[in-house]
């Protein structure tokens, strides 16, 4: 093997370009004929030392340890070389056929999809209002805080049973992923166990909602919103002594059923709960939130004289008496 030189012209410039390459003779029944083994590049050595480059060269291609290393030698071996893997790898790619899988559009399935965008939405809001610490301090440990998170996520995407809140976590929510990977083998037990520790709890954690709302969103609540509501159940619920009979909102009165009472600010936030036996006189709870507003005020609630909106079936004689000294009622 010998390295020649040839030069190629720039027609639009004129500009001469010089290159090098590592050329091989051989025979054949036509006669002798030469053939291109590895473009260089453009050489730094002097013409004295090509042939001494050119028999590195070809002991690198074969294979064979240098006997002589030469640093000069072995630097422009070993650039050379750089480029020459380059291009080898980048010409296989080149040459290499793609590979194509046929689809039958018609027949394409998936499973086990999983709901996200929501449950990402329900994770910026748990970590902004610190749910995590305001369940820790109301005494729930960290498998408990994780069920509850869960069921949370799961009852803000679809409000149903716990069985059917059980079903969209193993089934159809990532939220699994997201808190717990060992909640996708949830069972109902920790679901229900979870919901009385809420529901014992529930007058702690709406005090860190609150104030924690308030930090977030600091302003002078003058606007309150106050409803209640009922709810049935489909046994005979003997076992639960709020369970009562009475007129059902949702036209079951033949249920026994249980009464819910929310208190909301001018903007919507939930400032407490409460819940009553179902044939609870909604007038009557009247009193109960006034004094949780003026406690949760401290003992400011007349000074602010709030707006407090309510449905007309509460605004009784003796409900206006309590109210009309500050409040107006509307």
């Amino acid at each position: 093997m010998f390295i020649r030189q040839y030069k190629t012209k720039n027609k639009k410039t004129g500009k001469i370009y010089i290159k090098h390459q590592l050329v091989q003779s051989y025979r054949t029944e036509s006669g002798p004929r030469q053939r291109i083994v590895m473009n260089l590049g453009k050489l730094s050595l002097d013409r004295s030392e090509w042939r001494r480059l050119a028999f590195a060269l070809e002991e690198r291609l074969s294979g064979q340890q240098p006997l002589i290393k030469e640093p000069e030698i072995t630097s422009e071996v070993e650039r050379v070389f750089k480029n020459y893997n380059f291009y080898r790898l980048r010409k296989k790619r080149e040459d290499k056929k793609p590979e194509r899988l046929s689809i039958d559009l018609d027949r394409v399935a998936t499973a086990n999809n999983r709901s996200l965008g929501p449950e990402l939405v329900a994770e910026d809001a748990w970590n902004r209002l610190s749910m995590d610490k305001i369940l820790k301090d109301a005494g729930l440990d960290e498998k408990s805080r994780a069920v509850a998170k869960a069921s949370i996520f799961a009852r803000l995407m679809l409000p149903s049973s716990e069985l059917s809140t059980l079903k969209y976590i193993n089934d159809i929510s990532s939220a699994p992923e997201i808190i717990d990977p060992s909640l996708a083998d949830l069972k109902k037990d920790p679901l229900y166990q979870v919901a009385d520790v809420l529901l014992y709890q529930k007058d702690a954690i709406e005090e860190g909602l609150r104030q924690r709302e308030k930090e977030i969103f600091p302003s002078k609540n003058i606007l309150f919103l106050y409803d209640l509501t009922n709810t049935y159940f489909e046994g005979a619920a003997r076992g639960n002594g709020l369970a009562k009979r009475a007129k059902s909102k949702d036209r079951r009165s033949g249920c026994p059923l249980i009464c819910l009472a929310l208190l909301v600010d001018s903007r919507g936030y939930p400032l407490f709960s409460q819940v009553y036996e179902g044939n609870q006189s909604e007038p009557q709870t009247l009193d109960e939130v006034l004094d949780r507003l003026e406690e949760d005020s401290n003992k400011s609630l007349l000074s602010l004289k709030p707006t407090i909106v309510a449905d007309k079936g509460i605004a009784t004689k003796d409900n206006l008496h309590i109210l009309q000294i500050s409040i107006t009622f509307r």
